[in-house]
């Protein structure tokens, strides 16, 4: 059963050995210590790092603030990789300092191998230089014996050892025995590091792991097996994009073009997303036509881009209110809460579920919410029965947050409406063509979640709707509100004006004829007329009536 006190406390407790794991780290000495206490130090460290994932997790799910304890999961993700990040640095420097107690017998037989040839070529009038190549400036990746990173390590250690005509065989057998960790190391622990027996080792180890068909079994078990994508967040996104991307090159390389796997690695990744992205592809792909694995991947691709952006606003949004609440409740006993909070950020419930798409976030970072309008916006909140100050459910009158931060009124952030923008964070080159004429022309467009309103506001009724038939219209449903699917800037604009015009009636809407077909604008009159009734009421006394009488008489 939960328990908030105790989960608290269990991370505090985490929070303090990974800054004594960091100070042991810091103040390391290079020189003279155990390169083995590092090591041992940065497993633990990982442990620590598993422990308060699952820890942090909990709270995050019963907590009432949920942003108070994002900051301090990200106050803690930037410690534990600082702490590893200084391992590996500290572990990669202390092996450069090792690899000087080389085999010095053989070391030197290849430098005077090196300055005998220097020396009969100086006899010859040719002055070079012999190469002697320090073993600590290359630097080798480790391979411990997974046939996923089997092709990696081999292109790279060929490129800087093997192929390296300034090296002996003994430093590239030291090079290749210092780079072997684990079932790679075991291998050829038993060879002696000797001139003769490189090319051996290293004929053994492409034996072993250039095996192209495990290589090709394990590339594509790893992609059946990819890690489940369990809710809507860039970074997670991102990782299994990149994992996939990984072994497709690979199988790509051995000869295998997964492009070609259409539908059944495309249902194989859409089994690995989350349920708002499920719903957003489904939503854009095409209602016939089978998807390429390409264009799935392009997708994928773009909806990391957009998560990555509304985050990256949420959490700086956030930061500057944790400002602005500390500089005004600074003569005020801090309650253990943030008092202040942006609209944007405050909408939460007990259990972080969207009302919108029913995932684990607040509505106001469903990218479904955040991609409408704001009238449309303002439609979905009627239709929820939420509050429109704090996005949140609760008893009438009771809403405690303050209003909009830009207009002061009672409602969201997210819904003022008074200088409203659209941010595009990417754009698209497509061809535009008239449904009329031949025109045909490539433009580039920014991408927006809505460019206006829907337009007309309302149905036109024109007075006269026989046109002439030269007259053929871009739009033929002008009259009936629909919605914007491209804007033309003024740029373009002028460029596609020809001379044809027709008005049907005076004052009336102007025809206007363009490369894309006749399009029309200017002053819709309807007339309306309605009934007035006027009653007038006078009361007088009897002289006047009489007088009134005489005077009608005559």
């Amino acid at each position: 059963m939960y328990d908030k006190a105790t989960s608290i406390s269990r991370r505090g407790v985490i929070k303090g050995r990974l800054k004594r794991l960091y100070n042991f780290v810091q103040n390391f000495p290079e020189s003279n210590g155990d390169i083995n206490q590092v090591k041992i130090r940065r497993t633990t460290a990982s442990d620590c790092w598993n422990e308060f994932q699952k820890i942090q997790q909990e709270i995050e799910q019963n907590a009432e603030d949920a942003l108070a304890e994002e900051s301090y999961r990200i106050e803690i993700e930037e410690l534990y990789f600082n702490l590893i990040a200084s391992c590996e640095t500290l572990v990669e420097k202390m092996k450069l300092s090792n690899e000087t107690n080389v085999d010095e017998n053989e070391l030197n037989q290849g430098s005077a191998r090196q300055s005998t040839n220097v020396s009969c070529k100086s006899g010859s009038g040719t002055s070079n230089q012999a190469s002697i190549v320090k073993l600590a400036a290359l630097s080798v990746p480790e391979y411990s014996g997974d046939y996923k990173e089997w092709a990696t390590f081999h292109d790279m250690f060929v490129a800087l050892i093997h192929s390296n005509e300034a090296l002996t065989d003994v430093q590239r057998f030291f090079y290749l025995k210092s780079a072997l960790t684990g079932e790679a190391a075991k291998m050829i622990k038993s060879f002696e590091t000797s001139a003769k027996n490189y090319t051996t080792a290293w004929d053994c180890l492409k034996e072993r792991y250039n095996n192209k068909r495990i290589l090709v079994k394990n590339h594509t078990k790893a992609i059946f097996d990819l890690k489940h994508v369990d809710q809507e967040s860039s970074a997670k996104l991102r990782y299994f994009i990149d994992t996939l991307q990984g072994h497709r090159k690979a199988l790509e390389a051995l000869g295998y073009e997964t492009k070609n796997w259409g539908p059944l690695l495309v249902h194989v990744i859409l089994t690995k997303l989350d349920t708002a992205t499920l719903r957003e592809w489904e939503t854009q792909a095409h209602k016939t036509e089978v998807s390429e694995v390409d264009e799935l991947v392009e997708f994928l691709q773009k909806r990391f881009q957009i998560l990555e952006a509304v985050e990256g606003v949420q959490r700086l949004n956030f930061k500057n209110d944790q400002k602005t609440h500390q500089s005004s409740s600074r003569s005020k006993k801090y309650d253990g809460m943030i008092c202040q909070k942006t609209n944007l950020m405050h909408a939460t419930t007990a259990k972080l579920k969207c009302y919108v798409c029913n995932e684990s976030h607040p509505i106001y970072r469903c990218t479904t919410f955040l991609a409408l309008s704001i009238p449309e916006r303002k439609q979905k909140i009627d239709q929820l029965k939420i509050c429109v100050v704090c996005l949140s459910k609760h008893a009438e009158n009771k809403c405690k947050f303050k209003g909009c931060r830009k207009c002061g009124d009672k409602h969201n952030t997210l819904l003022h409406t008074c200088g409203a923008t659209n941010h595009a964070h990417f754009s698209v080159k497509t061809a535009m063509q008239s449904r009329t004429t031949a025109y045909k022309e490539t433009l580039e467009f920014l991408v927006l979640p809505k460019i206006t309103p829907n337009l007309p506001i309302k149905k036109i009724k024109l007075a006269s709707s026989d046109l002439p038939n030269y007259v053929k219209l871009a739009d033929p449903s002008y009259t009936e509100p629909g919605k914007i699917d491209v804007l033309i800037g003024a740029e373009r604009f002028f460029e596609i004006l020809k001379s044809g015009k027709y008005k049907s009636y005076e004052n009336g809407p102007v025809f206007q004829e363009t490369e894309l077909g006749w399009v029309v604008a200017g002053i819709i009159t309807e007339k309306t007329t309605a009934n007035v009734y006027t009653f007038v009421t006078q009361t007088t006394n009897k002289e006047n009536i009489d007088s009134l009488q005489t005077q009608l008489a005559k």
